[in-house]
């Protein structure tokens, strides 16, 4: 996982670059790792209240899954495509 997420952070932070206009690239990479950190806590809490409430621990991995193909499936539909 470790490896994984090494891999990821610059890979975010250059597309969130890539689609900030050059003006705004500080303030637009400043705002996207406020959200990416407050994302964090609403995640613990609302997964640990899930598997609280459903006493099972196969519940959160499932909210978790639904999470990440819903707002991969946003950013697919809301990115306009950049063709170099």
């Amino acid at each position: 996982m470790g490896i994984g997420m090494a891999m990821l952070y610059p890979t975010l932070g250059a597309a969130v670059a890539d689609f900030a206009p050059v003006e705004t690239t500080g303030n637009a990479t400043g705002i996207y790792r406020f959200w990416r950190d407050f994302g964090y806590a609403v995640a613990v809490l609302t997964l640990g209240m899930v598997a609280q409430m459903t006493q099972a621990l196969t519940a959160p991995f499932l909210l978790a899954s639904v999470a990440m193909i819903v707002s991969g499936l946003y950013v697919l539909i809301r990115l306009p495509n950049r063709k170099n």
